[in-house]
């Protein structure tokens, strides 16, 4: 997959399933469709591991979370085109607290 094809799929997902939480270094997108959830560790290249959990309806849902400054910054910055407009605001929000947070360094 081009890589640029794979960012805007992130953003989507991010846009329609995600949340980008205010006022600390964390997006989180949740879902019941495991293979793009892969993609989306795929695409980000992230570490942290896959989330499981049984949804009361029976099924199983599954998450990936962006955490750390640094790497929600990389990740905002390559998705930031493709997010809508709800979504603009709040990365652009985010990425201002992120640069005026105090130990730019740590997660």
């Amino acid at each position: 997959m081009d890589e640029e094809i794979g960012w805007a799929r992130v953003a989507s997902l991010l846009d329609a399933e995600g949340c980008i939480r205010p006022h600390m270094a964390c997006l989180d997108i949740r879902m019941c469709d495991k293979d793009l959830i892969q993609m989306c560790f795929d695409v980000t290249g992230s570490t942290n591991r896959m989330t499981e959990r049984t949804l009361p309806s029976g099924k199983t849902q599954y998450g990936i979370y962006i955490t750390g400054k640094n790497f929600v910054t990389k990740c905002l910055t390559r998705m930031l085109p493709y997010l809508g407009e709800r979504r603009s605001k709040q990365a652009n929000d985010l990425l201002e607290w992120i640069r005026n947070s105090p130990n730019k360094s740590k997660k």
